[in-house]
């Protein structure tokens, strides 16, 4: 529990050589990006990009040809890293540049490049253009040929993946080509259990969210949702229920140090039935993301806090 903020803790210590803080650099990166510090978590994942770099120059490898193999990996890891960043602090239009371009560097084009690389950096660009065609300020660039292009190169990839590949890469691929679709995502469920039986409780909650989601766009539900005051999943019978449930996911987050995931929860469709007016933006006041999508969460949830307790008023009249 909460591994990564002991992991800190331990890297932070003064008496902690120098010589041995660098050999974990990319494990800081993961633990500051699980507690959304993105940008720290950048800069300790570049800081291994350079020194794999500088390995390189100092012809570790005994050939050329692998030296200029590890370091495209290398090169397609931080690419992907970055893109990630851009896509989670919702800096969509810049993370859509970047991504596109390393999407079709690292993925359509050269092949030297590690499969499992290939896939990751697949992945986050389709959960980029996911959350760029849920965002009202973004959906229309996302046109349904572009969409189902990345879509088609994603499946094939999943496909390879369920070959040469475990558990999780195939899960989170085939979750991704599920959701670019925009059909309704039958796995979820099964996906939850089998992260259960492997033990790998992180990426279980996560799909438990998951789970919260509909699958459709989400700039419809919302609409939607004001106008007929019907929330996905939540009715005057088991509102309380799902209040439950969603704050026990909130709370399973924190208690693994996963702050990030638990701000997130607050972003569940469902979730303006069960927290108040600026919860939004206190989940998110230690999270590290841009100013406009702190704007973008805010608006957003606080008009559908408004709208449900119009309509929660009217319900309790009749």
């Amino acid at each position: 529990m909460g591994i990564w903020k002991e992991f800190v803790k331990l890297y932070e210590n003064p008496r902690l050589p120098d010589s041995l803080k660098k050999k974990y650099y990319n494990e800081l990166g993961d633990a500051k990006w699980g507690q959304g510090e993105y940008r720290k978590a950048l800069r300790a994942w570049h800081a291994a990009f350079l020194l794999s770099a500088s390995i390189h120059d100092m012809q570790y490898f005994p050939s050329l040809s692998q030296a200029d193999e590890a370091s495209v990996n290398n090169a397609a890891r931080y690419a992907e890293h970055r893109g990630a960043v851009l896509w989670i602090r919702g800096q969509y239009l810049r993370g859509f540049f970047h991504l596109r371009r390393a999407f079709a560097q690292y993925v359509l084009g050269d092949s030297s490049v590690h499969f499992r690389l290939r896939a990751e950096l697949a992945e986050t660009y389709g959960r980029l253009l996911i959350d760029m065609r849920r965002s009202p300020d973004t959906r229309l660039l996302m046109t349904r040929k572009y969409t189902d292009s990345v879509r088609q190169r994603i499946m094939d990839i999943h496909q390879d993946s369920q070959k040469r590949q475990g558990l999780r890469l195939g899960n989170r691929l085939g979750s991704v080509t599920k959701l670019l679709s925009e059909a309704k995502d039958d796995d979820a469920p099964q996906r939850v259990v089998a992260f259960d039986e492997s033990e790998a409780l992180h990426a279980a909650l996560n799909y438990q969210r998951h789970l919260f989601r509909q699958n459709t766009p989400e700039i419809r539900l919302m609409w939607r949702s004001l106008i007929s005051g019907n929330y996905p999943g939540v009715t005057q019978e088991n509102r309380k229920s799902v209040k439950k449930e969603i704050k026990v996911l909130l709370y399973s987050h924190q208690r693994i140090g996963a702050q990030s995931d638990a701000a997130r929860v607050v972003l569940l469709h469902q979730a303006c039935t069960c927290f108040a007016f600026l919860s939004d933006w206190k989940a998110f006041r230690d999270i590290d993301i841009s100013l406009w999508h702190r704007i973008r969460i805010g608006l957003r949830f606080d008009i559908l806090r408004a709208a449900w307790i119009i309509q929660t008023r009217h319900m309790d009249l009749e």
